[in-house]
């Protein structure tokens, strides 16, 4: 079995698809999901918001990193740059 699958796997155990009087409901982040008329349409709307979320997890990884900016030796406190 390759990682992705296994990672599916993983998700799956937090995330479940289930029905209840006939329409269909998945779970994720603790809260129930639907009703969705077909099975196939809960599992459509499961694996967008997987994606939004990882989207949205680049995007904030990204924005964390600390920007490093350089500074000039030979620039004094008051801004001045000593002629040399």
């Amino acid at each position: 079995m390759n990682s992705l699958r296994n990672d599916d796997l993983a998700v799956t155990a937090q995330e479940q698809i289930y029905s209840i009087s006939g329409m269909w409901y998945f779970m994720a982040d603790g809260k129930d999901i639907g009703p969705f008329r077909y099975e196939c349409e809960a599992r459509q709307m499961l694996d967008r918001l997987r994606m939004e979320q990882a989207v949205q997890q680049q995007r904030d990884l990204l924005h964390s990193e600390k920007l490093h900016f350089r500074v000039n030796p030979a620039r004094t406190s008051s801004g001045f740059v000593p002629a040399g």
